[in-house]
């Protein structure tokens, strides 16, 4: 009886499997490959359909198909074109794995040199097999698609990887390259502050701003900043120059010496015309580098503030029209910046992680939610660490306040209200105010509410709204 039960079962789920393979096939997706990835219970139902089909000799000729495109040359490989097809469908495969390897090991803070030149490896082993003309010839037009597309994606992925292998980490802070920025600083910024140095420290000042300039190049160039926030870093080391080279060197006696002087509000402008672009760039850009931007941010922001004294500007005199559209421009530009530099400090921050982990646990599912309870002290706790830092203003923190408290009030309704009582946090207008108020008296005295958020509550019932949640 029980092997007849066991056989029964094993039949249902080949048939089952059978039908995911089917479907699979049929939206031209990797069968083979879903057998390996995902749930458990995924890959054993795909690999019993696809162990059923080959029992009955009628595995589909793409089971081994990878988005689509290469289902057409993968059929026909054996078949119709030879050897040198095979190889070519080979090599797509083999490239797509190379290239998953390659982004595991790119995705790593501090990745091993010799786990990415390996990688790299793979990768250009089959990209000599798909840059052969010869070999790709043989592939359907699919197939020819699909390998040109990996190709050009894998190029620029293998210049990324190049670029990054002798920085030998993805953290921009831990990149030599940035400490080699960081001393251009810290010894160039005092001399063009105060107008004093000596031709030695000028001699010295041209070797820093020539290395942290090659060395911005290689971070954007291994993807550690942006092209643009490696312009801005450069044009900002253009400034300190010209800065420290205003006066005369202190240990040279000089008759006269020609500085090439210009007013404060012209020199801004032709500042703030060339960065415009740069920082247009910046403000679309998906992330930011705050360590970058803070270098660059406040001359910006005393440009702006120049453009806007009018004592400074009367003296461009036919060029005030155009300080004025550029001012408007660069303007909400850095605000735009700058929220984008608070939202990534905040971002990386262990306490904005316990409260994104706790907003994430209300969002589960019913069975899966955690103890939002337990949670709730915790993110209150990190929300307060937030405020003292500055990460967050007293308007974001009180409004993230009321979502987490009210995330939980709503789990105590959910978990301990009378079922009849629980839709009067669903808008139902047949429980009446005095139900609704009974409730929430009776929350309130356990301890499950606190007394700021009853009374908001309440008022919003009193007046008929349900705003609170």
């Amino acid at each position: 009886m029980v092997q007849r039960v066991i056989g029964v079962w094993m039949i249902v789920v080949g048939l089952v499997g059978v039908v995911a393979v089917i479907v699979l096939v049929a939206m031209r997706l990797d069968a083979r490959g879903a057998a390996q990835r995902g749930p458990w219970w995924k890959r054993r139902l795909i690999a019993a359909g696809l162990a059923t089909l080959a029992a009955l000799g009628a595995v589909p000729r793409n089971a081994t198909a990878a988005d689509g495109p290469t289902e057409v040359a993968a059929g026909q490989a054996d078949a119709e074109t030879g050897e040198d097809a095979t190889e070519a469908v080979k090599a797509i495969f083999a490239l797509k794995a190379a290239l998953e390897r390659l982004d595991t090991t790119l995705q790593q803070t501090d990745f091993q040199r010799e786990a990415l030149q390996g990688a790299m490896a793979q990768c250009r082993a089959q990209l000599a097999v798909l840059s052969d003309a010869d070999k790709t010839a043989t592939l359907t037009d699919e197939g020819r698609a699909e390998a040109k597309r990996l190709v050009a994606g894998a190029t620029d992925k293998l210049a990324t990887a190049e670029a990054l292998l002798p920085i030998g980490t993805n953290d921009l802070l831990k990149a030599p390259q940035w400490a080699t920025i960081t001393a251009a600083w810290e010894y160039c910024q005092p001399l063009a502050d105060s107008g004093k140095s000596t031709n030695a420290e000028r001699k010295k000042v041209n070797e820093h701003i020539a290395a942290a300039k090659k060395a911005a190049k290689a971070l954007a160039a291994a993807g550690l900043l942006t092209g643009a926030e490696a312009g801005l870093l450069s044009a900002e080391l253009d400034r300190i120059k010209t800065a420290v080279y205003r006066n005369p060197p202190t240990d040279t006696p000089v008759m006269c010496y020609d500085s090439g002087y210009l007013p404060p509000a012209r020199r801004s402008t032709q500042r703030l015309a060339k960065r415009l672009p740069l920082l247009k760039a910046v403000a679309e850009a998906e992330r930011v580098n705050p360590e970058a931007l803070a270098k660059v941010l406040a001359t910006v922001e005393k440009d702006l503030a120049t453009l806007a004294d009018e004592q400074q500007v009367e003296a461009l005199g036919e060029g005030k029209s155009k300080a004025a559209e550029l001012r408007e421009a660069v303007a909400p530009l850095v605000e735009q910046i700058k929220a984008k530099v608070a939202r990534t400090r905040l971002e990386r921050t262990e306490a904005w992680g316990k409260v994104e982990a706790f907003r994430e646990a209300c969002k589960a599912h019913e069975a899966e939610r955690p103890d939002l309870a337990g949670r709730f002290a915790e993110a209150r706790k990190a929300l307060d660490e937030l405020l003292e830092a500055g990460l967050i203003d007293e308007a974001r923190h009180a409004e993230l306040q009321a979502e987490i408290q009210k995330a939980v009030l709503q789990r105590t309704i959910e978990r301990d209200t009378p079922m009849c009582y629980k839709p009067m946090f669903r808008g139902d207008s047949r429980v009446t105010p005095e139900q609704r108020r009974e409730i929430l008296d009776r929350l309130e005295r356990d301890g499950r509410v606190e007394p700021a958020l009853a009374r908001r509550i309440a008022a919003d019932l009193e007046g008929g709204a349900e705003r609170a949640l």
